[in-house]
């Protein structure tokens, strides 16, 4: 059987329902023991696991499915898959590992299939026909979203689910003064699967209890946080595969540094964090799932109905504590749910010895046999208790080891096979471990790898066959060997009984190596200074560690057996005519065939690593190289043409496809490929496309300028319109049928031609079809308006369908809305200004009033002989003050009035408003309003249209006059202020002490035709709201305690404008 350890974590494409916390499914032990001839044929099962094995509770899954299987349904011959997606999920290893399984069980009967999770699970359905000849599936998964039954209803199995509603009930029910749970769960797809569920139960606590999502962060930064969690908190433990930084973890190893870090109570929902730390809670038991599989399997196996009507649904978990922990948080048992199952616990000495006490009191010639009865008691109480302790670590080392051979490169292998013997000897307190492999030579087999207690005598590196005929022969067979003394060995064994008494072996226990259908070698514990009972629990364990083991040193064959034939691969190359060449995991060139360097007339040195493209033609190797690094990220094979420079200095067309290479592992390394002149060929395919002009007439009645282009951007038909709109002198490009899109878009000087090449060429490339592209075209003094849009072309050699639609009516409709709202706003200007004649007369007849009457001064002057120069030059100047002034007053409303297009460019907001309180002056002193200006100095400027902006102004001051003009009593008074509140922005606040507005209505004064004036048109604040939008700022209203309203305008700074954007 071939087996792989790998930690097992379920596929975001499984849904979000199907992944639970039992994402650390499966510890798969792998035995396939003969124990003579059956009465009837064994039955074929394939454990089918998306991930590898090495957890608790994977372990009690798989203990139970052997254990109950054959017991129910007779002999049973297991074969055990891996599929391993978490560490190789490209596609191309998982289609991969199917084909390799399509060979592997090739004519073999598969009898019933087991899917452990929900990668696996869906691999068997989607390849049960063609690998397993339509066998019946039972499945052990997660449950997947929104489906009652997501599978056929010929299968059958047991789906996995957390009760978090449960577990809330138990967390207030054991302690009710909680207001805060914290739930911890990490960033992996599995580890988020669950956060909606999470919340919606916590849903109805609303008010009752806060929930605290400890996600995100890194496993530094969450221990941090858990210690710091106030009072009255409990935590309730998920899952943690990957934290905020990245990092992997085991959840049972990061629940244990939680519980140790945090000071209040933690809650899990599996039964693996059973003594990790956790008070207990509604926990999913695995050994229950593997009984019901079993089960289930058991009846498919007797050809009976797949299972009864909703045996997929049985709630399988059990409400479990830990002793210790419910005793630390002070918890009392007697506080739990009817039918709890507590572990863990350490009796009382009264629960313990109470009838020993009571039969010693009552029956005094008893005492002796009480005596003895507790001393027994208390003997297999410390063996239990030993037999704990020695699986809790034995199942952390085989976790560990597990880890640690996952990551290790196949150079270390070696070292890392010794030091997890090494941890074998310490953990499990015995003299030797040892791990030999089968060779060949029957005569002679070799001991790789043992590792010795401190003063025990080493082993031979060899061992001879003859001197262990009967454990040699036991192992072959895949049976296990073991014994407490030699004695017990049977009395055909006496040669190896010789021999272990020679070595002085006290006891052994030896499980076989299988891969496969093979035994490739064994792995054996022994004593040399007392004898041992070697327990049935550590029998599995030590299978599984000697699977761990297998499949390394098979990786580490299977590397060297892979040098050995690129080696027999490069010798076949040079004698190939075709030019071959191979590259490494970054893609440079490792290797260039005889024929090839006869056809450059280069030393290969020149041609490795990126060498290569130094003779691709200069016009070619841009998309040659771009066309390789996209297969090289993507793993896949490709299929492209380029120029390449001969020997002769002339440059051929080669037809150039590489396939990428794997390991039998599934880890990439490199391509190889092969290289074919196809000159002539591309002459002729030259004159083939000509002829495929011909079939563009079929798009001669489509709307829209349209082409059809082909995998690599080439046209291969358009349509009338096309061809009629590029003969027009257009600036847009157009290439006729035969060239390419993509070449012809980055020749064209167009602006628009790099986006429209970037959209096409995503559609190629097999991306999602990019929104529509508007650009502008010319031709001459004509400009016109396009709509591109490009879609796949769904044909089995790919393709794309471009289309360009002319939208210049549409865009011309927009401009005219647009100028339809500029004259809007200057209607509005000029409306204002209109009501404000009488007051803009006062401010242009006063300096006219003052120039005439300096004008009369001086003409006396000068009538009476006598002028003073002195005097007169003051009176000129002061003439000349006035015109100024009254020329500033016509010049700010001929601005306001004019009628440009919109121009945006850096402006002063101060000196804005003290433009527009210029033109305000004669009305607010006409009215009776003060105005109190508060303009913060050195404010940065902002980029908009002044005209514009002085209208908002001019609006807000205004409406704040009316309101204030109102009053009845108190002064009417309004506070104009700048201030840069927020960085990147400048805010122009508007307060009057009006009657202001209901809280209700401070949005609808921006609406149109919503209005508090018996005659106003409600346009003049919606205006300025659209204005200031325009400008990229924002428009809002607040109430002024006592009474009053505020009116904030907020615009960015001249970097942050809407021309910078």
């Amino acid at each position: 059987m071939q087996h792989a350890t790998m930690s097992f974590c379920s596929r975001a494409s499984a849904g979000p329902a199907a992944r639970r916390p039992v994402c650390l499914l499966f510890v798969l032990l792998s035995a396939w023991a003969t124990n003579g001839a059956a009465e009837q044929a064994p039955k074929t099962v394939l454990l089918l696991y998306g991930e590898a094995t090495t957890l608790p509770g994977a372990t009690a899954l798989d203990e139970e499915i052997r254990t109950q299987l054959p017991a129910a349904a007779g002999p049973i011959h297991f074969y055990t898959e891996h599929l391993d997606a978490a560490w190789f999920p490209n596609p191309a290893v998982q289609r991969g590992i199917a084909d390799v399984l399509r060979r592997k069980y090739k004519g073999r009967k598969i009898d019933l299939v087991i899917a452990a999770a929900p990668g696996a699970l869906q691999f068997a359905l989607g390849h049960r026909a063609v690998l397993f000849g339509g066998a019946p599936v039972v499945f052990v998964s997660l449950r997947p979203p929104g489906a009652v039954s997501p599978v056929p209803a010929d299968i059958t199995g047991t789906w996995f689910s957390v009760d978090w509603q449960a577990n809330l009930d138990l967390i207030l029910r054991l302690q009710p003064d909680t207001k805060r749970v914290a739930v911890v769960y990490g960033t992996s797809a599995f580890d988020r699967n669950e956060t909606g569920k999470i919340r919606d139960a916590f849903a109805a606590y609303r008010g009752r209890l806060e929930l605290i999502e400890l996600t995100d962060l890194p496993f530094a930064d969450l221990l941090k946080k858990v210690a710091a969690l106030p009072d009255r908190t409990v935590i309730l433990f998920h899952v943690l595969l990957r934290d905020g930084a990245g990092a992997n973890h085991v959840p049972t190893y990061a629940l244990t540094a939680i519980a140790r870090a945090t000071r209040v109570a933690v809650y899990g929902v599996s039964d693996t964090f059973i003594g990790h730390g956790i008070v207990g809670g509604r926990v999913i038991s695995f050994r229950e799932h593997g009984r019901q599989a079993a089960a289930l399997a058991a009846r498919a196996l007797r050809g009976e109905s797949p299972g009864p009507p909703g045996a997929g649904d049985l709630d399988l978990n059990v409400t479990t504590f830990d002793a210790q922990e419910l005793k630390r948080w002070g918890i009392g048992e007697t506080r739990l749910p009817p039918g709890s199952v507590v572990v863990n616990r350490t009796p009382s000495v009264w629960e313990l010895y109470r009838w020993y006490v009571v039969g010693g009191l009552a029956v005094v010639g008893v005492e002796a046999l009480l005596i003895a009865g507790l001393l027994m008691q208390r003997r297999r109480h410390a063996l239990a208790q030993q037999a704990l302790a020695l699986s809790l670590r034995f199942e952390r080392l085989v976790a560990e080891t597990s880890t640690t051979f996952a990551a290790t490169p196949l150079d270390d292998v070696e070292a890392a096979v010794q030091t997890a013997l090494g941890r074998i000897v310490e953990e499990l307190q015995c003299d030797r471990a040892s791990l030999f492999e089968f060779t060949d030579d029957r005569q002679v087999e070799r001991i790789g790898f043992s590792i010795d207690a401190a003063g025990v005598v080493p082993l031979p590196t060899t061992m001879q066959t003859d001197r262990y005929p009967w454990t040699l022969g036991t192992l072959r067979r895949g049976d296990l060997v073991r014994f407490r003394s030699p004695e017990d060995l049977p009395d055909d064994a006496a040669t190896d009984r010789a021999t272990f008494q020679e070595l002085g072996t006290r006891s052994l226990v030896c499980v076989p190596l299988e891969v496969g259908h093979v035994i490739v070698g064994g792995i054996s514990l022994a004593t040399v200074r007392a004898e041992r009972e070697w327990p049935d629990a550590l029998i599995p364990r030590l299978r599984l560690l000697g699977d761990i083991f297998a499949n390394s040193l098979v990786r580490r064959r299977a590397s060297h057996a892979m040098w050995e034939s690129e080696v027999r691969f490069r010798l076949a190359a040079d004698t190939a005519p075709v030019m071959m060449w191979m590259s490494g995991v970054d893609g440079g060139c490792t290797y260039c065939n005889h024929t090839w360097l006869e056809f450059t007339g280069r030393p290969v040195e020149e041609e490795l690593g990126n060498g290569w493209a130094a003779g691709v033609h200069p016009d070619d190797r841009k998309s040659c190289l771009d066309r390789y690094q996209r297969a090289l990220d993507a793993r896949e094979p490709f299929t492209m043409e380029y120029r390449l420079r001969r020997r002769d200095g002339a440059y051929r067309w080669l037809l150039d496809h590489g396939v990428p290479r794997f390991t039998r592992d599934g880890a990439f390394s490199g391509y190889v490929g092969g290289c074919t002149d196809v000159t002539e060929t591309k002459v002729a395919h030259a004159a083939w496309l000509e002829s495929l002009a011909l079939h563009s007439a079929i798009f001669g009645s489509l709307y829209g300028h349209v082409a059809a282009l082909d995998k690599d951007g080439v046209v291969v038909a358009v349509n009338t319109s096309w061809t009629e709109f590029a003969a027009g002198g257009w600036n847009t490009p157009r290439p006729p049928v035969g060239a390419n899109y993509l070449e012809a878009c980055e020749r064209a000087g167009h602006v628009g031609a790099g986006a429209m090449a970037h959209a096409i060429r995503a559609v190629l490339d097999g991306a999602r079809p990019q929104p529509t592209l508007e650009y502008a075209a010319r031709s001459g003094a004509e400009e016109r308006w396009f709509e591109m849009t490009v879609e796949p072309f769904e044909r089995l050699e790919g393709g794309a369908i471009v289309l360009h639609v002319d939208i210049t009516r549409r865009r011309r409709a927009e401009a005219e809305a647009q100028r339809q709202r500029d004259e809007l706003a200057h209607a509005l200007r000029a409306s204002t200004l209109g009501a404000l004649a009488g007051s803009l007369a006062h401010e242009i007849n006063q300096p006219l009033a003052a120039i005439a009457a300096n004008a009369q001064a001086a003409r006396l002057v000068l009538t009476g002989g006598t002028a003073d120069q002195g005097e007169l030059r003051e009176t000129l100047a002061d003439i000349a003050a006035d015109a100024k002034r009254a020329a500033q007053v016509i010049r700010r409303l001929r601005a306001l009035f004019r009628k440009e297009p919109s121009e945006y460019k850096p402006a002063d907001v101060n000196a804005l408003i003290m433009e527009v309180m210029m033109l305000l002056r004669g009305e607010l002193e006409a009215k009776g309003i003060g105005v109190h200006l508060a303009l913060a100095k050195d404010l940065p400027r902002v980029l908009g249209d002044a005209i514009q902006l002085q209208q908002v102004v001019l609006n807000v001051l205004l409406n704040a006059a009316e309101a204030v003009a109102d009053r009845s009593t108190g002064r009417a008074l309004l506070s104009v202020e700048t201030a840069e509140h927020h960085p990147g922005t400048v805010e122009i606040s508007v307060r009057d002490s009006g009657p202001g507005v209901k809280d209700v209505d401070l949005e609808r004064i921006f609406e149109p035709f919503v209005t508090t004036k018996i005659t106003g048109l409600g346009m003049g604040l919606s205006i300025s709201r659209s204005i200031v939008q325009a400008h990229g700022g924002r428009m809002w209203a607040t109430r002024t305690d006592p009474h009053g309203l505020t009116v904030h305008i907020e615009l960015s700074h001249e970097e942050n404008g809407p021309e910078a954007r």
